[in-house]
């Protein structure tokens, strides 16, 4: 109730605003579900983006600064979470096609001259494959909550490699390594060292160079830092043993720094620059055609591994109304995002929220299904 009370007056300025949007692209009925996926769920904001037949339609409702009754809208960056993950796939799909690795390759033999590796579960048998795919069996790094407390207490600290991987040595793996699939943020850090190994430069020069700046996706940045450029307020309800405020960003900027996360994610966006790369991702040619099919081909560990929901590799495969449907989530404090790709209707969407919590549902693979629908409608009209 207390978040509602001062949405429905901006909710009804929103309407008016956003109305003269959709009369331009006939999406209507999209704006619509917006709207309402706003109200019915109590949360402040909410930006979708639409790619179909190469075009983008964007939409925004709720509030990007409840205090201030600022409206959110498609110029505010968003922190995607662990959707960051895939910008890492198509530098994995380089280094195989130049020959310089291979998929079935251990991560022992590239990664044996840091001192404290011997101390990482199943490292000795831990492949490429295996990181992608998140079956190496490592325990999840972001899980122990000493890294939140040492976020708290270090707000501005830059972490490293040692750093965020001190928190699993010695653990017990979660599984053996290939035997079943268990989502770990720490594999794709173990990915984002290899990819540095191997390039000879820092992770985030390789993606702009590499990806961002060949796709203009001029409003999608590292999120590497407490100060990000136009990032709107976020709120969150998480339980104190994050040390997380309501209002995720203060005077400082975000809580602590988003560096943290790195290759687990990493990345801060427009929905509409999130979008262009989920069809990008899916459909484009910056990955080769073969390692596509392998992101969204499941094995027998990522087979229905998540409710209905299986996982490739660097995406999950959703199991929708719509039929199969391709993307991936991501989850910040503060922040919900998914980017998801229909292929039998050829579209697009993603969809953020500026806040990690829903009084009803926060399930972003339905919000999308209901854009879809709408979508379908505003067609049909």
């Amino acid at each position: 109730m207390r978040i509602l009370l001062v949405i429905i007056p901006l909710f009804l300025y929103s309407c008016k605003v956003q109305q003269e949007q959709v009369v331009n692209t006939n999406f209507t009925q999209v704006q619509n579900v917006v709207n309402a996926l706003v109200v019915e769920n109590n949360i402040p904001g909410l930006n979708v983006s639409v790619y179909k037949n190469d075009q983008l339609t964007n939409f925004s409702a709720g509030f990007s600064d409840i205090k201030k009754q600022l409206p959110l809208n498609n110029e505010h960056k968003l922190l995607s979470g662990s959707i960051g993950k895939t910008y890492l796939v198509p530098l994995i799909d380089q280094l195989i096609q130049k020959g310089k690795l291979k998929l079935e390759d251990r991560l022992i033999d590239y990664v044996d001259d840091q001192g404290w590796i011997s101390r990482i579960p199943n490292i000795n048998e831990i492949t490429v494959r295996q990181l992608l795919s998140h079956t190496s069996g490592l325990p999840r790094w972001v899980m122990d909550q000493n890294v939140w407390k040492q976020a708290n207490e270090e707000p501005n600290k830059v972490w490293t490699y040692e750093d965020r991987m001190s928190f699993i040595f010695d653990a017990d793996a979660v599984h053996a390594a290939g035997e079943s699939w268990a989502y770990s943020d720490t594999n794709y850090l173990f990915l984002g060292m290899l990819v540095e190994k191997l390039f000879d430069r820092p992770y985030y020069d390789i993606i702009k160079s590499d990806v961002l700046i060949p796709l203009g996706l001029a409003n999608t940045i590292p999120s590497d830092q407490r100060h990000i450029d136009n990032l709107t307020q976020a709120y969150s309800e998480l339980p104190e043993t994050f040390y997380i405020p309501n209002e995720v960003i203060g005077i400082e900027g975000y809580a602590f720094n988003p560096q943290l996360e790195w290759t687990g994610g990493g990345i801060a966006s427009t929905t509409s620059d999130l979008v262009k790369w989920c069809h990008e991702y899916y459909t484009g040619n910056l990955i080769s055609d073969e390692f596509k099919q392998q992101i969204v081909t499941v094995g027998k560990q990522g087979e229905k591994c998540f409710g209905d929901h299986s996982y490739g590799m660097g995406s999950f495969v959703y199991n929708t109304k719509f039929g199969i449907a391709y993307g991936h989530t991501g989850f910040m404090p503060g922040f919900n995002s998914i980017m998801i790709y229909y292929p039998d209707d050829k579209i697009s969407i993603a969809v953020q929220a500026n806040c990690d919590y829903a009084s009803k549902d926060m399930s972003l693979v339905n919000y999308s299904e209901r854009i879809l629908s709408a979508v379908h409608s505003d067609t049909k009209n």
